[in-house]
């Protein structure tokens, strides 16, 4: 909460002058929780001055005070172009204060911090920790003619007596402001910062001898601070000394800790500190990172078994499934000669990896002549043929003939040898079902006649020997009256 006195006071002094031309004014808000310091430097004659600081001082006080709810910013901006607006009334009714202006500067305290607004060159300081800067702009020509000495234009001598020193580039004048400075966020105050608003008087004093005067008093209350720096610019004793006002705002215990600040307190920095150095220590000894003696690791290494599928040869006799018959798996004699036999089509591809399951050969029955069927002549003109699948081949396939009849010995076919189709391969997957011979062999030839030579007969049957090819193509040259085929019967 911000008090008279103690937390803001205003001091000042004609100086060589005739009349004072610098106006002032403090404005406490509701419940003192903000301020609002507001100071202007008439220029333009004795009488023209002193109306120009007063007007401009008066507008932006009442403005800023009746202007509806809005940000600071806002309001400070609208403050200064009405107070603005009333120098150019003020000339239209009294045309012989055309050429009248002033400096204003105008600053908003709260929690939030400091914002201002300035035309002209009076400064606003700020005083913390044994430093002194200036926040505001300046609007006068001594920035120009500094920038000539460090280029080297000019001297520094010439610098501090040239005659355009003190000249306005930018002032509140009734007309449009060519400058305007501002804050661009609020600047937060520290608990015993030191804000000083003043006129261009006080610049009769260096920045070192205005941080000397304060120190002098640092702790002291606004009133005893205004009053030690007016002090110490009449005791310069400059002549043609320029009026001199100051307004001196002490920040009170309330702002020392900002809300919503970019500048923290320096307990607040050194507490964050302290925790992010305790938290990181914590997590280097839990990571055994600070000497802590790591457990015991044990030497055995965990190996998990990778378990590859075997592969099974088709072809091989331990690669027979348990539940084969006596009949599919090879009999002692046979040797691997003959299980070479077995062609590559007949195999059931397999993938890589997968499950093998047992597969069940399929059982056929071969047909065989009726001999009760009176149609048909006897059959004692049948003579034995020779399949060429034969029983020992390994594949585990029976060959199907296309007559119908009653089972005979596997080793006696019939008379005429249809066009067999390929021998079955074993039994495959659901996914794949078994090959069917069809009822009526598309390829059947018709009887072959004595005529016939039995070469071409030959290159459909499959015999041993060229001599029992034309054996059993002579006793095949009798014409034979064959029943339609059946389907050979293939259990699922």
């Amino acid at each position: 909460m911000f008090r008279s006195d103690s937390h803001f006071a205003e001091k000042a002094d004609v100086g060589e002058r005739s009349a004072q031309e610098d106006y002032s004014a403090f404005q406490v808000g509701p419940n003192g929780g903000e301020l609002l310091a507001i100071l202007a430097d008439g220029m333009g004659g004795h009488s023209g001055g002193q109306v120009a600081s007063h007007k401009a001082v008066n507008a932006f006080q009442a403005t800023f005070r009746a202007y509806p709810s809005g940000s600071v910013a806002t309001k400070l901006g609208v403050s200064l172009n009405q107070a603005n607006t009333e120098l150019l009334n003020a000339v239209r009714d009294e045309p012989q204060l055309d050429g009248m202006g002033c400096t204003l500067v105008g600053a908003h305290f709260s929690e939030a911090g400091l914002q201002w607004i300035s035309v002209g060159d009076s400064p606003l300081f700020l005083y913390r920790g044994g430093a002194l800067r200036r926040l505001n702009a300046d609007h006068s020509m001594a920035p120009v003619i500094e920038e000539s000495v460090r280029r080297g234009s000019i001297t520094r001598q010439d610098a501090l007596s040239h005659p355009d020193r003190h000249a306005l580039r930018s002032a509140v004048t009734g007309t449009d402001i060519t400058l305007i400075d501002t804050s661009i966020t609020p600047v937060n105050l520290l608990q015993d910062d030191v804000v000083i608003l003043a006129s261009d008087g006080l610049l009769t004093l260096s920045d070192k001898e205005i941080c000397s005067v304060i120190q002098g008093k640092l702790g002291s209350s606004a009133r005893d601070l205004s009053n030690a720096l007016i002090s110490a610019v009449v005791a310069k004793r400059k002549a043609r000394q320029d009026n001199t006002t100051v307004q001196v705002v002490v920040a009170p215990r309330a702002l020392g800790i900002p809300t919503g600040s970019t500048i923290l307190p320096l307990w607040l920095v050194a507490a964050a500190l302290v925790l992010v150095l305790a938290g990181g220590l914590i997590y280097a000894w839990n990571q055994g990172m600070l000497g802590r003696p790591s457990p015991p690791q044990s030497n055995e290494k965990t190996e998990i078994p990778i378990v590859q599928p075997t592969p099974v040869p088709m072809d091989s006799p331990a690669s027979a499934p348990t539940g084969s018959t006596p009949e599919e798996s090879p009999t002692p004699g046979e040797n691997a000669s003959e299980a070479a036999k077995v062609k590559p089509e007949d195999e059931t591809p397999r993938k890589s990896g997968s499950t093998l399951k047992p597969i069940k050969k399929e059982s056929k029955t071969v047909p065989r002549v009726d001999p009760n069927d009176k149609k048909r002549k006897p059959d004692s003109t049948l003579k034995p043929a020779v399949a060429g699948a034969g029983a020992g081949a390994g594949a585990g396939a029976s060959s199907t003939s296309g007559v119908t009849g009653t089972p005979v010995p596997p080793a006696v076919p019939p008379a005429v040898p249809p066009a067999v189709p390929p021998a079955v391969p074993p039994a495959v997957p659901p996914a794949v079902p078994p090959a069917v011979p069809p009822a009526v062999p598309p390829a059947v030839p018709p009887a072959v006649s004595a005529a016939e030579s039995p070469t071409g007969l030959c290159r459909n049957v499959h015999y041993p020997t060229k001599d029992d090819c034309t054996k059993g193509a002579g006793a095949s040259r009798q014409p034979q009256n064959l029943a339609p085929a059946e389907k050979s019967t293939i259990p699922d």
